[in-house]
């Protein structure tokens, strides 16, 4: 291949890869906000409208490392006997979280 033909390739390529990434951002931020909606997390909490039944859910990532939002999504009930945050929150909340059936989120 000849060094023209690869750098147009290249050109197009570094065009095109933003517009890809920007597409998957917002697929995944409408598959979130179909599973939002859909298991029910509307009747607890908020995005950024302060707290309800649960916590304001904004800035969350911020405040817990992802791997706990995994288990606690996951396996809510576990997390309440032996987590230290989620114990805090069920002082705080006075409800527990319901397990929601959801399937081991992925990376």
């Amino acid at each position: 291949m000849s060094l023209i033909k690869l750098s147009f390739r290249l050109s197009i390529l570094s065009s095109i890869i933003p517009i890809l990434l920007a597409l998957s951002v917002n697929t995944l931020a409408d598959s979130g906000e179909q599973i939002f909606q859909n298991k029910g997390c509307v009747a607890c909490h908020t995005i950024g409208k302060g707290k309800l039944t649960g916590p304001d859910l904004l800035g969350v990532t911020k405040r817990r490392e992802e791997e706990w939002i995994r288990k606690w999504l996951t396996s809510p009930e576990t997390m309440i006997l032996t987590d230290p945050i989620a114990k805090e929150l069920l002082k705080e909340y006075f409800v527990p979280m319901p397990n929601l059936v959801m399937k081991k989120l992925n990376h």
